[in-house]
């Protein structure tokens, strides 16, 4: 409700859409996430913001989005730890997923 109420008075708001994002995110509705996420960067540019479409797309099963996002995070903030790691675990899976046999156990 905060969030709505800080939109409400600045559509632009930066942070409000992150924090809906975020919400969004946990409640499982992960279009709804994807949209205020976007919004946000398109306010402002930023890593973490980045670091968690990527963790949207990755619950919907778009890998190749995921990493595109986590690219630019890093790209963004070099040092973001979280980020990096991300993109370690996307570029992990897409070479497992390379490899005779898929990766698989």
């Amino acid at each position: 409700k905060e969030f709505r109420a800080v939109l409400a008075a600045e559509p632009a708001n930066a942070a409000a859409h992150r924090g809906l994002g975020e919400i969004a995110r946990r409640q499982g509705r992960m279009d709804e996430a994807v949209r205020e996420l976007q919004t946000s960067l398109a306010t402002r540019d930023s890593a973490e913001v980045r670091t968690m479409l990527a963790k949207v797309y990755l619950d919907q099963k778009k890998p190749a989005l995921a990493r595109a996002e986590a690219e630019k995070a890093v790209k963004l903030a070099p040092n973001y730890t979280e980020a990096k790691q991300l993109l370690e675990h996307l570029q992990n899976s897409k070479a497992a997923a390379k490899k005779p046999g898929g990766g698989g156990p």
